[in-house]
């Protein structure tokens, strides 16, 4: 025994010195972990020989502990305590003899190299994001030794992006603000003291400007490409610069079944890059998807493939387990089964390890799990499952050892898997969690730990599967954010931990308007009017109407007639029936009617 409370049994090497001895350990397995066991156990086997070893403990402190182990239920009637065979043994001697010793010195006195020397971008050159930053590799480069500072004036006391730890001589920034910006770079190139870093002087200020144009969409790429039908990605998208509001941008998909995207996302002020996430949708073959951003009349867009769903693995646990006991099988899907599930036929090539004819997934599931019967053998063979589902086949071995004479129990249900849905929220409102074992829970249930890695979102301490049943759910809390927040929920019991992914979105923004002036003149008895409505103005006056930041707006004069168009909305000095252009801000628009 390796621990009284709990009850731990022997692992690693034990079991294997007992057998060197002539002797069987009855619960230990050689070459594995020490495990919690029930001191029922220990009274059903009612084992010849007892060493008691707790882990760590001399041979003081485990005679020490030995009256409490003489006071549990049953222990007198042990055979190794009737017949007087229960030993304490020093666990702590049982170690190899030290190394010889060595000594060495350690000096401070290497030369600080000369500072990198900046390369890129030309200083003074104005540009779009995202824009690479470059300099020389310092002699002897340490690896994460390399600070680079990004600042808004030449003093760099308004640092406006830091990047420390860097490993290589180049860094591309993905957001800063239109503007002048400075920055420079210097090496950490281990310590001159033993609390005190070693670092070169800083190098030559560089220079760049960031360009003050209206933002525009550099690209769109993703975290996963390709997909397949219900899994998700991180679609990612660049600006040319930081917009100083919050700016709405058009998303469209050429396929909104199989990549479906918001009609907008919003870019947080002073930011320039952002990242959402969008769950491929069913298809039946190979499906190619453009996922364009469209933000002041400039667009760029990514390409996107999703694939049908297929079998992805059959696993199962343990892979080796004596014939007669039962195991857990596995199946998974590469993403969710389809809106009518998924029937998946199994077959074994071994009449020793007999699977269930099918199993079903429900829609939208990734995995299942079902019991794997086995049947005592006299020898050792492997048994080859296979599952077959939609022109797709996986396969797993078990491989079955001569029974004991008397088989272990089944394993204890562990923790499966843990899913939310839905996995995107608005901030403010919740979501629900599922808990799901590898077999039902035990008298007295599965105690499962929960955390949330954002305190946006809120789980309870603790969920418990109840006896009989292999899934819990559970209610997750969300707060509001200000911008999209990815967010991992982790269970944990038993040793095994699992994990979900969850986004809390910010709330959508209030539509902002813009207002618009329109100046006639010329042709007297017309009017200039708009569409959408709002402007209505006869000639020889001028009006203002407020429309959505964005919208399209087209101007016409009544009756048919021409005129020339100036400032926000021009003809170019060519007589025009009407006149349409894009709303962004406060604009002014004269019409000269002919």
């Amino acid at each position: 025994m390796e621990w009284l409370d709990p009850v731990y049994c022997s692992g690693h090497w034990v079991p294997e010195m007992v057998r060197l001895a002539g002797a069987r350990d009855l619960l230990g397995r050689e070459g594995e972990d020490s495990v919690r066991i029930d001191w029922q156990r220990v009274l059903d086997w009612a084992p010849e020989v007892l060493v008691f070893m707790p882990c760590g403990y001399d041979l003081k402190k485990t005679l020490d502990r030995a009256p409490a182990l003489a006071e549990l239920p049953g222990f007198h009637d042990l055979p190794a305590a009737r017949n007087g065979r229960v030993f304490a043994v020093n666990a702590n001697a049982i170690s190899s003899a030290p190394s010889n010793v060595v000594t060495f010195s350690v000096f401070y006195n290497t030369p600080l190299p000369a500072p990198p020397a900046p390369l890129a971008p030309a200083n003074g050159a104005t540009l779009t994001l995202p824009i690479t930053i470059a300099w020389t590799d310092v002699p002897n480069p340490q690896p994460s030794g390399y600070d680079l500072q990004i600042a808004r004036d030449s003093r760099f006391s308004v640092i406006e992006d830091l990047a420390s730890q860097l490993n290589t001589p180049t860094r591309t920034v993905l957001s800063l603000t239109p503007g002048q910006k400075f920055w420079r770079v210097h090496s950490v190139q281990g310590d001159a003291s033993p609390t005190t870093a070693a670092v070169t002087a800083w190098s030559a200020t560089g220079t760049f400007t960031v360009s003050s144009a209206p933002p525009t969409p550099v690209s769109v790429s993703f975290t996963r490409n390709p997909l397949t039908s219900g899994d998700t990605t991180w679609v990612q998208l660049q600006l040319t610069s930081a917009p100083p509001v919050a700016t709405s941008i058009s998303l469209t998909s050429s396929n909104p079944a199989a990549a479906p995207v918001p009609a907008t996302v919003t870019m947080p002020a002073n930011i320039a890059w952002t990242q959402f996430q969008t769950t491929a949708g069913q298809v039946a073959s190979t499906t190619p998807a453009t996922i364009t951003a469209t933000l002041n009349g400039a667009s760029a867009s990514g390409a996107l493939t999703i694939g049908e769903t297929a079998l992805k693995s059959l696993t199962i646990s343990p892979s080796t387990l004596p014939g007669g006991a039962t195991a857990t099988a596995i199946v998974m899907l590469t993403g969710q089964a389809p809106p009518g599930g998924a029937a998946i036929t199994l077959s074994s090539d071994s009449a020793a390890a007999t699977p269930p004819a099918s199993v079903f997934l429900n829609p939208g599931s990734f995995s299942t799990s079902f019991s794997l019967a086995t049947t005592a053998v006299a020898a050792t063979p492997t048994a080859t499952l296979t599952a077959e589902w939609n022109g797709t086949t996986t396969q797993g071995n078990v491989t079955l050892t001569a029974s004991p004479d008397s088989p272990p129990p089944p394993p204890a249900p562990s923790l499966a898997s843990i899913s939310v849905n839905p996995a995107s929220v608005t901030g403010g409102s919740s979501s629900q969690g599922t808990l799901t074992l590898t077999a039902a829970a035990p008298a007295g249930g599965v105690s499962v730990a929960l955390s949330s890695s954002n305190a946006a979102a809120g789980v309870p301490a603790t969920v418990t599967v109840t006896q009989g049943a292999t899934t819990a759910a559970f209610s997750i809390a969300t707060s509001v954010v200000t911008a999209s927040t990815p967010i991992t929920v982790t269970a944990a019991a038993g040793g095994v931990t699992r994990t979900a992914a969850l986004t809390v979105t910010p709330q959508p923004q209030p539509a902002q308007s813009a207002a618009l002036t329109v100046a006639a003149s010329g042709r007297s008895g017309e009017r200039v009017t708009s569409n959408p409505a709002g402007i209505n103005v006869a000639t020889g006056s001028s009006g203002s109407a407020s429309f959505t930041a964005g919208a399209s707006i087209t101007l016409s004069v009544t009756n048919g007639r021409a005129a020339i168009w100036f400032g926000a909305c021009s003809s170019g000095g060519n007589k025009r029936m009407s006149c349409t252009f894009t709303l962004n801000a406060v604009a002014t628009v004269n019409a000269n009617v002919q």
